[in-house]
């Protein structure tokens, strides 16, 4: 129980571990999420501020163009009124241009527009800040670009912007000039720019790296005066470069923008840039890194209150479940070590209690391994539910008869383990009788009764073995020889143990001798009075390249303690119909067929299946087919085998009770068996010439059967005195050496080619 609590804590702990993974991988993804969509945002701000400056400063180089080249087309600008009177009308068309002016090439200011003073301007080509874009402009066939300054005049922040004029030859005739608003609500890039609280717009032009516009403005940021570091745009060069794979050309070229991030003045930024190139331009959206991880901790209280809950629902079941196994850890380790159906310690229950029986090297004390003989069929026969029906009363019966201090335990199946400090071979005998004849009692399930059997084997503990296994093993060997004889007991010997190997080392050639066509038939003949051959009766041998030849006494009984007699069963089935047939088809010949069926194979659920099966598939008929079966075999489960045998006389097959008169069965039970041919034991033969009560019984056998109308067989017959004797008394058939041996299918064919009256001749 402890083992299982801490196994349940410690799924627990896997468990969190398992919701932390979860809940950090849920974060990162969260986090990842969330810096994307903020990088997207980010992007979309500076694409969407990239076109609005190309669309506004298209306009306004438009504008330039047109006043320009009216100025200069109809030579009005030296009229003072009616070019202020343009300019000023352009002005209120354009509220967020700070004012116009029109200057010669050479840099002199000449006409502005009315709200502008021309004796507060600088000459343009001379002053230190307009020098460069003005000559630029001069150069230039698009609109250029000065660089941002305060315009005291207007008193405001300004981007100059300049247009050169030129003639049908190209050669500048003016520059017409004006400046960009910034930081009003007459801002060029509109009120409806929405940056955010913490967002910041940023434009720098790139031939000389200087700060043209910033939004929001804020001052001591940026000096519009100084360039922007050449280190900063390295460093942003670098980060593009790692993370698209692009240098500078590469990135201009794409029109798309990137994103990446910088450490300016300290404090990290996220910025996303893309490139204008008509009035080369670096359009950038700024965030702070710092930003990013605020609002991303803003919405982490959902997670953290999610992953919180869970928690406690995880601790809460698993606290419930703990307390649940725990009541019911007495209820598990009952069923763990108690059969369900009979109430009994089971084979758990033998392993954990043994440690009890050895504690002590010098308490002996003994091992009683029983089985049930025949219980197999009970459930062939009745199914399961009747057999665990005789399983509860064969328990009680057992517990009822229990040797005093001794542990009871059903080991499996219909195999019980009694272990008793009882050492005494005369005690121990007295105890097993009582226990046999006490569970060999008749038992009534469904209305059918019938008797059952039982075989225990011993073994004693120390001198058998050391350790439970040993123990087991001895009383299963001993258990094994029980059954031989049935209704018996036996102790454990060490020739048993040889016995017992040897046994095991058939079972193992025997489970390969099939695949190996080492399995094969021979047929012994079987002769009626008139000397001709009626039948033969189908013998399996068995030669293997390790053991020899193996006698079938040897190898049947393993065949069916092991399981293996069904596959075993089928062969014979089939090679003998097989040969049959065979033999049919080439002399036309029909032979009756005795097979010896065991009780394995009979009690198979699929046995008259595969019978009925075979016999189509090999076109043998169902008259000529005789089924041996054992004079026990009807004794000890009369009430299971009769409906079976009464559904394979129904099928035209024909029963032949095997060594009959060595069993026990009486004149009322044989009426009630649909038995068609009596078959006298060998043993009975052998000394009907010696014996009058050898020869008494044969009489009495043959005249059963006529009595019965069934047919008497004869085997072992080995000399002319006996089948004339035989003859005398009325048997109708015969079968042995004096008429021939066992043989392969070869030479069944010759035999059955020879001339009628060389048999006849056995028969007088």
């Amino acid at each position: 129980m402890t083992l299982l609590r801490k196994n349940l804590w410690l799924l627990y702990i896997l468990l969190v571990l398992l919701s932390v993974l979860g809940f950090s991988f849920v974060l990162h993804q969260g986090w990842s999420n969330s810096v994307d969509k903020s990088t997207q945002q980010q992007q979309h701000l500076a694409v969407l501020v990239s076109k609005t400056t190309h669309s506004v400063f298209t306009n306004l180089e438009i504008t330039l163009d047109i006043i320009g080249q009216s100025l200069i087309e109809d030579n009005t600008y030296p009229d003072h009124a009616k070019t202020n009177q343009l300019l000023s009308k352009s002005l209120t068309l354009n509220p967020y241009l700070a004012g116009f002016g029109l200057a010669t090439p050479d840099g002199k200011i000449t006409f502005v527009s009315n709200n502008l003073d021309t004796s507060q301007l600088p000459n343009l080509r001379e002053s230190n800040q307009t020098a460069g874009s003005f000559i630029h402009a001069l150069n230039s066939d698009k609109m250029v670009l000065g660089r941002t300054y305060f315009m005291s005049a207007a008193n405001t922040w300004l981007i100059p912007i300049r247009k050169a004029i030129r003639d049908e030859k190209g050669n500048v005739l003016a520059v017409m000039t004006a400046g960009l608003k910034l930081g009003d609500s007459n801002d060029f890039l509109g009120s409806d720019l929405h940056l955010g609280e913490h967002s910041e717009l940023t434009m720098i032009r790139e031939f000389d790296h200087y700060v043209q516009y910033r939004s929001p403005q804020r001052e001591g940021e940026y000096d519009f005066h100084q360039p922007i570091s050449n280190q900063l745009f390295a460093l942003a060069e670098q980060q593009a470069k790692q993370l698209y794979g692009l240098d500078i050309d590469a990135v201009k070229s794409t029109g798309k923008a990137v994103s990446f991030d910088l450490t300016i003045k300290g404090e990290k930024m996220s910025i996303s840039a893309i490139y204008e190139p008509r009035y080369e331009l670096w359009v950038l959206a700024e965030t702070p890194k710092k930003q990013f991880y605020s609002d991303f901790w803003d919405s982490l209280a959902t997670y953290i209150l999610v992953f919180a809950l869970l928690q406690i629902a995880i601790f809460f079941f698993f606290h419930s479940a703990a307390n649940a196994e725990e009541k019911k850890q007495k209820l598990l380790l009952e069923q763990a070590t108690h059969d369900l159906l009979t109430g009994l310690p089971n084979r758990n229950f033998l392993h954990s209690r043994s440690a009890y029986w050895f504690e002590n090297p010098d308490h002996a004390f003994s091992i009683l391994y029983l089985d049930m003989d025949h219980f197999k069929n009970v459930n062939d026969s009745l199914g399961h539910a009747s057999g665990d029906k005789v399983l509860r009363q064969l328990a009680d019966r057992l517990r009822k008869h229990l040797p005093e201090k001794s542990d009871l335990i059903r080991y499996g199946g219909d195999e019980f383990i009694i272990i008793t400090p009882n050492i005494q071979e005369r005690e121990i005998q007295s105890s097993a009788d009582k226990i046999i004849h006490e569970v060999s009692q008749p038992y009534l399930v469904q209305g059918v009764r019938f008797n059952l059997g039982a075989s225990i084997g011993v073994a004693h503990y120390p001198e058998n073995g050391n350790n439970l296994d040993d123990l087991l093993r001895a009383a299963d060997i001993a258990m094994y020889e029980a059954k031989k004889r049935r209704n018996c007991v036996r102790f454990f010997d060490k020739n048993m143990q040889s016995e017992y190997l040897e046994r095991m080392e058939i079972e193992q050639q025997l489970r390969q001798a099939l695949d190996h066509d080492e399995i094969y038939m021979v047929y012994q003949p079987q002769i009626d009075t008139q000397g001709k051959i009626f039948g033969v009766e189908a013998l399996v041998r068995w030669e293997n390249a390790h053991l020899g030849f193996v006698p079938p006494d040897r190898f049947i009984p393993v065949a069916e303690s092991s399981g293996l007699m069904p596959s075993l069963g089928k062969f014979i089935i089939e090679r003998c119909f097989a040969d049959m047939n065979s033999l049919q088809n080439k002399l036309g010949y029909d032979l009756h067929l005795s097979i010896n069926i065991s009780v394995m194979q009979l009690m198979q659920d699929n046995f008259l299946v595969q019978l009925e099966q075979a016999m189509t598939e090999l076109t043998f008929s169902h008259k000529l087919l005789y089924l041996e079966i054992t004079e026990n075999l009807f004794i000890e489960d009369l009430e299971l085998v009769l409906p079976l045998l009464e559904k394979i006389h129904a099928m035209g097959i024909q029963i032949s009770m095997d060594d009959f008169g060595t069993g026990y069965s009486s004149l009322s039970m044989l009426r009630k068996l649909p038995v068609d041919e009596l078959k006298i034991d060998k043993s009975f033969i052998d000394n009907i010439l010696l014996e009058d009560a050898a020869q008494n019984m044969i009489k009495s056998i043959i005249a059963i059967g006529k009595n019965y109308h069934m047919a008497v067989i004869a085997e072992g017959v080995e000399s002319q005195e006996q089948a004339d004797l035989l003859c005398e008394l009325g048997c109708d058939r015969f079968q042995g050496y004096l008429f021939a041996k066992p043989m392969s299918l070869g030479a069944l064919r010759e035999l059955l080619l020879e001339p009628v009256s060389e048999k006849q001749s056995l028969i007088r």
